[in-house]
């Protein structure tokens, strides 16, 4: 298995954190140091072993297994004789242990979102009142071009995660026309 580069989007709890990194200003064999804190459900740090220039990032499943399933924003430090500097930044999902449970839905928060707006839209195929009165309460459902919209904007969410999981770039197109 070849060593990952980067540090994974999503992990589940249990696993094998595993990845490489190489920095150029920073390199390890230059006796520079890396760690990382994640920030979510609970604070973890982990620290990077040298590997020659590079830094290798290896966190064993019973270490994994104690961290909390939730979103975590995470930066990338390196120190060296008294100095730090902020490396890199981003945000990590660790996901629950499958093995752990009887049932895990391991669904982004994009796509857990999008498959609500999906069922409420099939849903008001059967309903068509906007507004229904019960006992003097009002109860006012979300207008369908609302939802809609907000079902564009999470299936471009959810198709951005795909992408970013399979390690593809977004890419955007801009077309002009020459003016007359």
């Amino acid at each position: 298995m070849e060593t990952p580069s980067t540090i994974p989007l999503s992990l589940y709890s249990g696993d094998t954190a595993l990845w490489r990194v190489s920095l150029t200003s920073f390199s390890a064999d230059q006796g520079w140091a890396l760690s990382y804190v994640f920030n979510g459900p609970q604070k973890i740090t982990v620290s990077a072993a040298a590997d020659g220039a590079d830094h290798l990032v290896e966190v064993a499943p019973e270490t994994t297994g104690q961290w909390l399933a939730g979103g975590y924003s995470w930066i990338a430090r390196a120190s060296k004789d008294g100095q730090i500097f902020t490396v890199g930044k981003g945000l990590i999902e660790i996901l629950q242990d499958p093995a752990s449970v009887d049932q895990v839905d391991s669904r982004p928060h994009c796509k857990k979102v999008l498959d609500a707006i999906e069922a409420v839209i099939e849903g008001r195929a059967e309903h068509d009142e906007l507004k229904t009165e019960i006992n003097g309460r009002t109860l006012e459902r979300t207008p369908v071009l609302q939802l809609l919209a907000l079902r564009n904007t999470y299936a471009n969410e959810w198709k951005q995660y795909q992408n970013a999981a399979a390690g593809r770039k977004s890419q955007t197109i801009k077309v002009g026309f020459p003016c007359r």
